[in-house]
């Protein structure tokens, strides 16, 4: 049977696409050989930020689609995590206005839940880094799901271990964007291994949400991944 991709797996290898480009390109100006190559450096620079945009990108994705998914397959208000229930109706209780609590009436309660999803994600868009608390806290308001990074572990890389290579990545993303002159030398490995690291990052995030999804609630989610991309295959 062939594999049915969740879409933001999907969405997620188009994206990175463009940095595997980058990629090709360094290999077909300064070729496939070992040693460092100065004159392509940019290309590797490029090729984190990108990265980098593309793991942030991802990363709401995967908590709009997980929202959208109990949204959809829960009728009664009650089985939504309570905690995002508070967060969402907080706005209407600091509005100081008694005739907004009629928006909780009936089903009113779908276009508050709506109106909070969509509330963070533009928060998101205006500041978010993909750090580990910022994605941590965006999952635990959102759906309800706790510590979210404590699902990134898998051979040979512990936990603790996967939260240091991504904090090592934002850093070195942070210090090509804003010391271009300055920043340490980076190389193509030093991409190959953020292709690496997102990849393994983006599948313990898709399968620790499903397994969320089927325990919590119930419901029907997308099939377990393994570390891979429906454009690359298995690594």
């Amino acid at each position: 049977m062939p594999i049915v991709w969740p879409e933001h797996i999907i969405r997620l290898s188009d994206n990175m696409l463009n940095v595997r480009n980058l990629v090709d390109i360094h290999s077909r100006i300064a070729g496939s050989g070992p040693g460092y190559k100065p004159n392509v450096e940019v290309l590797n620079k490029s090729a984190i930020v990108l990265a980098v945009a593309c793991w942030e990108v991802y990363v709401k994705d995967l908590a709009t689609f997980a929202f959208d998914t109990i949204f959809n397959g829960i009728s009664d208000p009650k089985k939504f995590p309570q905690n995002v229930l508070v967060e969402a109706a907080q706005e209407i209780r600091q509005a100081k206005d008694a005739r907004r609590l009629l928006e909780l009436a009936g089903d009113g309660w779908r276009s508050v839940l709506k109106q909070h999803r969509d509330n963070l994600i533009a928060e998101c868009n205006q500041r978010f880094t993909p750090n580990t608390k910022s994605i941590n806290m965006l999952f635990e308001t959102m759906i309800g799901f706790k510590s979210i990074a404590s699902t990134w572990h898998w051979q040979g890389c512990s936990n603790q271990l996967a939260l240091k290579k991504l904090d090592a990545l934002l850093n070195l993303r942070h210090s090509i964007a804003h010391n271009v002159g300055s920043t340490r030398k980076v190389s193509k490995y030093d991409v190959i291994l953020t292709l690496d690291l997102v990849n393994r990052l983006a599948t313990q995030c898709s399968n620790g949400v499903r397994a969320y999804l089927v325990n919590e609630f119930k419901l029907q989610a997308w099939q377990q991944v393994s570390v891979q991309s429906p454009s690359q295959g298995a690594r």
